[in-house]
């Protein structure tokens, strides 16, 4: 097993900027899994948009992440905000696990 611990800073509130920072890290090295520091997707320093940028299931964002995952055959761990399931109106820090065939856990 092949494995990419990738310490990137990301860009604070961008999203798709990190996604992508994420796919060319992935791409740059065949790995089997692939593993991003906490709060990865949308970075620390985000003040009030932390609500707004949870990802939840079926967000383009996480679209983009399980595309990256299936274009690499690579199982993705990274930290996001994640809305709650259980909670309405609660985001959480989270660790996500995305899988090759589009699996996500949280």
């Amino acid at each position: 097993m092949r494995i990419l611990l990738a310490q990137l800073a990301p860009v604070p509130g961008d999203l798709g900027r990190n996604t992508e920072r994420l796919a060319a890290a992935v791409r740059a090295v065949r790995c089997d899994l692939a593993v991003f520091p906490e709060l990865y997707l949308s970075g620390y320093r985000i003040g009030d948009q932390f609500h707004r940028l949870a990802l939840k299931d079926g967000d383009e964002a996480l679209a983009a992440l399980r595309r990256v995952a299936r274009d690499s055959g690579t199982t993705l761990v990274l930290g996001a905000p994640f809305a709650s399931t259980e909670r309405a109106g609660e985001v959480h820090n989270a660790a996500l696990a995305i899988s090759p065939e589009g699996e996500l856990e949280v």
